[in-house]
């Protein structure tokens, strides 16, 4: 049925609503409810549309052109975007067969399955004029006695009962929209309280009324009020204390946290939608009220509950938007894209400005943190009220710890200052003194190589005793030639002494090692180890050389794998080196840690530590495989030597939590990664550098896997845990917004991913680092995928060869990673259709075998599906067909059926028939 036959046999109903009736579904095109098999399913806006418009030309062979400027009109995409929508479809419609949806070879798709239409008049609830002293259906001896409100989702009244003089609040719904929200309301009330019973501060639903006309909920009287009214009896905001203000935000903050702790959203926060009771011993107490714009992240646990679905017929987020109050309404459901925790969190933060600034009708325009004083609310404000929600803190909890922690805050804020402020005075005294007296600066540099020395004595030696002995001797030879020699080779009778820098001593007195300690290359050795944690803690490039040349004597004088040359090899591998360097430490270690467990068996410390460092040369070399072979059995001696204990404070199983999902076992991937989470949480001591590290893995696990709203949660609280340890040009904090980008590429959202990867581009270009470091490659890899993905080809290919060729020179040709980069380039090149081009990537892929990945990776499933899309354009249509259902095997292995990976080769596949 096409088009215009639809539209004759609804033209006599304009206000009517379309249903339509297709194998076992239904769609009702009003309320966007899908019923598939009986079953209400869940269904994302894009998806929902391209089945609309299919249905609107059932029968017709729909282009894929056409499709993409129907639903996406203004907007150039690749076909990918169509792929995962098209692949959506036939997994919630259980059409992998396609009777339903059927792929029009070459051209598009074609909606094949027999379709019925029908229209329905819309029942609108009988007008009701309420007056005082009207009894509700079924209820004789309630009495309306004033009206509350009137709004969007119907009157409300406060009733009495006649003979108890019990109070309570009845909300009528007048039309259909508001029907929708009291039935809303009712089954989020009963997910809150089913979850969280009494304690929940939310308002009581006591009974309700849907059978007979007029429909009502039955809740309970507050005499408070509403925040609004409250403030108001209390002489309004500027009369309340401060303190008091922020406590109130603070329980806000706690029950909304509460709310969304068993997955509702109450999409409509407002002063007048926050009720205040009173409760004895507490100057005030408040409950949330009119959950009937309410939303649920996860509507599979209405169903675990026992809940029937009232209300709820769209898609968990609500696809038509929300209908909220614009002035607490987030920029992002303003503009028209689904609405999150996030978008809660900001209109507590408008609530906590007003409160903050004494006026609730305070619009937060530019330069609002002009009109307050105290710096830390204006963080808490603007970590709330962050116009991207992507920066924007996604915790309500977080909030009303924070608020109650105001004064402490500011206490430890002063002690930085004033730490700061001593720091920058001994900073600036030791400059003035290394100006005006040499014997300053050497004490400086003293002091580095003296604690470098000190500290790699500790860590090696065996017993306490032994490091007493051992630091006697050392030390004195190593004063001697700090104190005598180490500015023998600067002439300071043709300089000025403030031209003498640190680094400058430290090469002075390197280059005079070898010679000084001839006879006593053990001392040597020390002094080379001290020298390379001073260059270390200035993280200047002469570390490496240092710690060389300490191996190199350790080694000559206490034989492979002694417990010293075991720690130097540790911190040998701790650093990036060139493909080559890499390779041959590797191997290097490997010898030495051979002879070191014949030495001191499995437990001694500098075995493990160089095991856990061994397994990170390994990911560095690529050989990820091997990686996570050795993390799993240091991982189970440490389970079994070291019982009960957290591993390298949590860091091992972070290590072995990435490895594996860099392997694609993303199952367990998960597993080891929530169990580093709890660990470097427990941790004593953390600084808490390691905890948004962890998050970020978590989040890059679920971006891969599709599980978008938990990447969303895990990458935004990663970048704000960050920002608060790091600047923004840091190496952290880009990689984790790099991780965002993808993730809205992953999305189908290839604009916004754009948009986020030019921006770390540009910061990345405009910081410190070095714009061709390891940080770049990968950031263009996945900017280049986004310009694919808006068909932008030319620039695509551009930044891809330019991500390929900085990949090859910081990883090397054979690097997972590099292959990957070099398969995007070689997909980029085909749809420009230089086949000679891509086919020359795609050998160089083939011929080095993909190593240290196993057989059914993903970068495998993407080169046999590129080959076959190749093969498939020179036409060897048999070769093409083996090719990608190869690829079709890997994709299903590593994700399942209904990834979007594996339902676009499935497409590609069918293709060919």
């Amino acid at each position: 049925m096409g088009e215009r036959s639809i539209s004759l046999a609804l033209s006599i109903a304009e206000k009517n609503r379309r249903r339509w009736h297709f194998g076992r579904a239904v769609l009702d095109e009003c309320t966007h409810e899908l019923i598939v098999n009986g079953i209400d399913v869940e269904l994302e806006r894009k998806p929902l549309e391209v089945l609309i418009y299919l249905l609107l030309h059932a029968g017709e062979v729909c282009t894929k052109d056409e499709l993409l400027a129907g639903v996406w009109p203004g907007r150039v995409l690749s076909e990918t975007v169509l792929t995962k929508s098209i692949g959506r479809l036939r997994d919630v419609l259980g059409d992998e067969s396609q009777e339903i949806i059927k792929t029009a070879y070459g051209f598009g798709y074609r909606f094949v399955a027999p379709v019925r239409v029908e229209a329905a008049p819309t029942p609108e609830p009988a007008r009701f004029d309420f007056r005082p002293g009207d009894h509700p259906p079924g209820r004789p001896l309630w009495s309306l006695v004033e009206r509350l409100g009137v709004g969007g989702h119907g009157e409300a009244w406060r009733v009495r009962h006649e003979k108890t003089n019990e109070q309570r609040v009845f909300k009528f719904a007048q039309d259909e929209d508001s029907l929708v929200a009291l039935k809303r309301e009712i089954t989020l009330f009963r997910v809150i309280h089913d979850t969280l019973g009494q304690n929940a501060c939310v308002v009581r639903l006591l009974d309700w009324n849907l059978e007979q006309l007029p429909y009502f909920v039955e809740a309970e009287f507050l005499p408070g009020g509403s925040l609004l009214s409250w403030v108001q009896q209390r002489g309004g905001i500027p009369s309340i204390p401060l303190s008091e203000r922020l406590e109130i935000v603070a329980k806000i903050a706690e029950a909304l946290g509460a709310v969304h702790s068993v997955g509702v959203l109450h999409k409509d926060l407002k002063p007048s939608n926050v009720l205040v009771r009173s409760l004895a011993g507490s100057a005030v107490d408040i409950v949330l009220a009119d959950f009937g714009s309410g939303g649920v992240l996860d509507v599979s646990r209405l169903e675990r509950l026992g809940i029937t679905r009232l209300g709820f017929t769209e898609t968990v987020l609500g696809i038509q938007g929300a209908s909220g109050t614009p002035l607490y309404l987030a920029p992002e459901v303003l503009a028209g894209q689904p609405f999150t925790v996030k978008a809660d969190v900001y209109a507590i933060g408008v609530i906590l400005y007003q409160f903050v600034v004494g006026d609730f009708h305070k619009v937060m325009s530019p330069g609002w943190e002009r009109g307050i004083d105290n710096e830390l609310l204006r963080e808490d404000i603007a970590l709330l009220a962050e116009g991207n929600p992507i920066e924007r803190s996604g915790d309500a909890t977080e909030l009303a710890r924070r608020l109650r922690s105001l004064d402490e805050r500011g206490a430890k804020r002063a002690q930085e200052r004033e730490a700061k402020l001593r720091a920058d005075r001994a900073h600036r005294a030791l400059e003035r003194a290394r100006a005006g007296r040499l014997g300053l600066a050497l004490a400086l540099v003293i002091l580095l190589v003296g604690f470098g020395v000190s500290t790699h004595l500790y860590m090696v030696a065996g017993d306490a005793q032994r490091r007493a002995e051992r630091a006697v001797a050392t030390t004195k030879a190593v004063s001697s030639f700090l104190s005598k020699d180490l500015f023998g080779s600067i002439d300071l009778s043709k300089r000025d002494v403030r031209d003498v820098t640190v680094r400058e001593v430290l090469g002075a007195g390197a280059a005079q090692i070898d010679s000084r300690f001839r006879d006593a290359p053990d001392v040597a050795a020390e002094v080379h180890a001290a020298l390379g944690a001073s260059y270390m803690a200035l993280e200047l490039p002469e570390v490496d050389d240092q710690l060389n040349r300490a191996l190199e004597l350790y080694e000559s004088t206490k034989g492979i794998g002694s417990s010293e040359s075991l720690a130097i090899l540790a911190e040998l591998l701790g650093f990036l080196h060139t493909p080559d360097q890499t390779k041959s430490l590797i191997a290097h270690a490997e010898r030495a840690l051979a002879e070191a467990r014949r030495r001191y068996g499995e437990t001694n410390d500098a075995v493990l530590q160089l095991r856990f460092k061994l397994a990170l040369g390994q990911y560095q070399q690529g050989d990820w495989v091997r990686e996570v072979e050795e993390l799993k059995s240091l991982s189970a001696d440490m389970d079994r030597y070291f019982p009960n204990t957290s591993h390298f404070d949590g860091q091992l199983s972070r290590l072995l939590g990435t490895g594996l999902s860099r392997v694609a076992d993303f199952a367990i991937a998960e597993q080891w990664l929530v169990r580093a989470r709890s660990e470097i949480e427990r941790a004593p001591g953390n600084s808490g550098a390691p905890a948004p590290i962890v998050r970020m893995d978590l989040g890059a696990l679920y971006c891969e896997t599709e599980r978008y709203a938990e990447a969303e949660r895990e990458l935004g609280a990663a970048l704000i845990g960050m920002r608060r340890l790091v600047p923004d040009d840091s190496a952290y904090v880009l990689q984790i917004r790099r991780d965002q980008g993808q993730l809205k590429l992953e999305q189908g959202r290839p604009e916004e991913a754009v948009a986020v990867l030019e921006d770390v581009l540009r910061v990345l270009s405009s910081s410190p680092h070095d714009t061709d470091s390891a940080a770049s490659w990968l950031i263009r890899y996945y900017l280049g995928l986004a310009y694919q993905a808006q068909g932008r080809l030319p620039e695509a290919a551009d930044t891809l060869r330019g991500s390929l060729e900085r990949s090859e020179a910081a990883k090397g040709p054979d690097y997972p990673l590099t292959e990957q980069i070099r398969i995007g380039l070689a997909q980029t090149l085909l749809l420009q259709g230089r086949l000679d081009e891509a086919q020359a990537l795609l050998a160089r892929v083939d011929q080095s075998g993909l190593p240290g990945l196993p057989k059914n990776h993903p970068i495998a499933g993407e080169l046999r599906r590129t080959q076959g899309l190749l093969l498939k354009q020179r036409g060897q249509i048999e070769k093409s067909r083996s090719a990608l259902t190869e690829a079709l095997g890997i994709f299903t292995t590593r994700y399942g059926k209904t990834h979007w990976r594996t339902q676009r080769t499935q497409d590609e596949l069918a293709q060919l028939r």
